[in-house]
């Protein structure tokens, strides 16, 4: 019999008399569900049971090709419309590495000609401890994939997720591997484009990876570039506003707004429609909140502002940023910390 779960009309749900509890059952497998809200339990159990079998299909269909090239599929990590992301053994090396599969016939021509390319482009020219490691990308019958480091112990929006928003200090700890990173990209003139806290993985020491450069430009130094890109939380004035802008500057409007998303728990910029971020964001318009402000520091504060400066002229740059005061406070007594 299949170790995949099927779901079938075998299907069906229970109530147990002594428990009073809902199960869910498919092929002898079963599954307790909360009895607040049984229905969407059940619905929830269905979807995991489907995603299973899909991510076994997508294993067993590329296997045999991904083993010539010395790479075993192991479990699926991640999911999307078109990408999916595995835990896979190097064969060659002994140790386990993260595998982007990208169904190319599922995905839009935009992103197969222009987004991808520029992400193989562009992190190809990356080699930093604080940015995910690059190995190789080739072709198989029907994806293109790509091997990179395995970085699994969560993003920053898990780490926020679970514990609410961090310290002064962890952000300091946290920021300070993330701000070297994007300053190492911007020697180089590259900017991301789409830093957020979803893009910023962590690995089980506590040490922060930039992650998809899909959105990344390698700029001239001169010539502003016209492109709109990124995610909305994260838009910083000259997005909204639709003019020419410094791809530099806006990776430090993001990280400002990641800065204080984890130090606050909430958006700097609360809005129903673009308009109406783009005037908050040109008033100053956001405070830190109540709860927490006590715990941020002056210091701290200060560093927000300087990033989240609606004048991309007057924005701290990158370079400047790491010699500022809170940034440098207890640098040489801080050490990796493992993260479970």
């Amino acid at each position: 019999m299949s170790k995949d779960v099927e779901v079938s009309n075998k299907t069906r749900a229970i109530e147990s008399d002594t428990t009073r509890l809902r199960y869910f059952r498919t092929n002898n497998r079963e599954i307790k569900i909360s009895k607040l809200n049984p229905k969407h339990g059940i619905q929830q159990e269905i979807d995991q049971a489907l995603e299973y079998r899909k991510s076994n299909q997508l294993r067993n269909d590329h296997q045999r090709e991904l083993l010539e090239k010395g790479y075993r599929l192991k479990n699926i990590i991640g999911s999307g419309s078109y990408a999916h992301v595995f835990r896979a053994k190097d064969l060659r090396q002994s140790f386990d590495v993260a595998i982007k599969l990208i169904e190319l016939d599922k995905c839009s021509r935009h992103y197969r000609d222009v987004c991808l390319r520029n992400e193989i482009y562009v992190i190809r020219e990356l080699s930093h401890e604080n940015i995910v490691h690059f190995y190789e990308a080739f072709n198989t019958n029907v994806a293109y994939v790509m091997v990179m480091e395995l970085v699994d112990a969560g993003t920053f929006a898990d780490l926020l997720k679970k514990n609410g928003p961090i310290s002064d200090d962890r952000a300091r700890r946290l920021f300070r591997g993330v701000f070297y990173g994007v300053d190492y990209m911007h020697s180089k003139l590259i900017a991301h484009r789409d830093l957020k806290l979803e893009n910023i993985l962590l690995n089980k020491y506590g040490q922060p990876k930039i992650s998809d450069f899909s959105l990344s430009v390698i700029w001239d130094g001169k010539h502003f570039v016209t492109d709109w890109c990124g995610t909305p939380p994260y838009f910083a004035p000259e997005i909204l506003q639709g003019i020419p802008y410094n791809p530099l500057a806006y990776d430090v409007w993001s990280l400002g707004v990641c800065l204080f998303i984890m130090t606050n728990d909430t958006l700097p910029f609360m809005f129903v429609d673009y308009q109406e971020m783009l005037q908050k964001q040109l008033n100053r318009d956001w405070k830190f909140r109540t709860r927490y402000e006590r715990f941020i520091s002056d210091d701290l504060k200060q560093l927000i502002r300087a990033m989240l400066d609606p004048d991309n002229n007057n924005r701290i740059k990158i370079s400047d940023l790491l010699q500022t005061r809170w940034l440098r406070t207890n640098q040489m007594m801080e050490t990796p910390r493992l993260c479970y």
